[in-house]
């Protein structure tokens, strides 16, 4: 009673298949529940939230590699002060990325309130993880203009972190309500 449906030609992280599952009277035992009936909403907020901090962490690996581009692309070239000044705000950007998401990692290993924080991580980081790839594609230039370049195949990738787990916006409700509570 479970099919899969064709796999998603998808705009970026090819290498992980997106499709979906078709359930045709598929009976689910009692025993096989998480939680009793209508409890499912506590326990799927706690899968996204974790799973934000998940994203954050996607998101600055995701960055790191399309700013180890740019550095290597702007080591082959004499740059200019404006060049210089993008490098660093993408290594300024990519630190704070990994830092509030190893934050957030770690209130949630120590068992302590971590939803606000993982909301922080995952919008900051997947924003900044866009920010970064699209600076490394303009720094390196044409070259990363290919399909194939890696700092272009980062800026795709990039992209869906803004939006699964969450959109940027419901990030932001989130976060306005933690700090309103």
């Amino acid at each position: 009673g479970v099919s899969v449906e064709t796999l998603e030609d998808k705009m970026g992280l090819c290498g992980s298949h997106t499709a979906s599952l078709v359930f045709e009277n598929v009976r689910v035992p009692a025993s096989a529940m998480l939680s009793g009936r209508a409890k499912g909403f506590p326990i799927a907020m706690m899968a996204l939230d974790g799973g934000r901090i998940g994203i954050g962490s996607q998101a600055s690996g995701i960055a790191t590699r399309a700013y180890e581009e740019a550095v290597n692309a702007l080591k082959e070239r004499d740059i200019d002060q404006d060049e210089q000044f993008a490098l660093a705000d993408m290594k300024m950007r990519l630190e704070a990325m990994k830092e509030l998401t190893l934050r957030a990692a770690w209130l949630k290993k120590t068992k302590q309130p971590f939803s606000h924080a993982a909301s922080i991580a995952k919008a900051f980081s997947s924003e900044n993880a866009w920010w970064i790839c699209n600076k490394a594609v303009e720094v390196i230039g044409e070259d990363a203009l290919r399909f194939d370049h890696p700092a272009n195949r980062m800026l795709r990738a990039s992209r869906v972190t803004m939006i699964y787990e969450g959109t940027s916006e419901v990030q932001r409700i989130v976060i306005s309500r933690g700090a309103l509570r």
